[in-house]
């Protein structure tokens, strides 16, 4: 054993670490996109009887004049697999 091997095995270390280290970033970033997708659900739920009483056909053309081609995108690639049971 010399410099070298020692030096090797904390280039591994260290490349191990970042490694854990991202993926429990990974895992941290996904369990703060949960909680705010929840907790942005909770407004929407607010807002259901005022929901019910409007047609699907009106939302889906009111989505077209508020949302960006992108998001309309996202939105409709959504509703193809929700219509579809996906």
């Amino acid at each position: 054993m010399n410099i070298d091997h020692f030096q090797q095995l904390a280039k591994t270390n260290n490349q191990k670490k970042q490694d854990y280290a991202q993926r429990a970033q990974a895992t941290i970033d996904q369990g703060v996109s949960d909680i705010l997708k929840e907790l942005r659900m909770h407004d929407v739920i607010s807002y259901l009887p005022q929901i019910k009483e409007k047609t699907m056909e009106s939302f889906v053309y009111s989505l077209r004049k508020t949302n960006t081609y992108e998001q309309m995108d996202a939105i409709v690639s959504w509703l193809e697999k929700w219509v579809n049971n996906e």
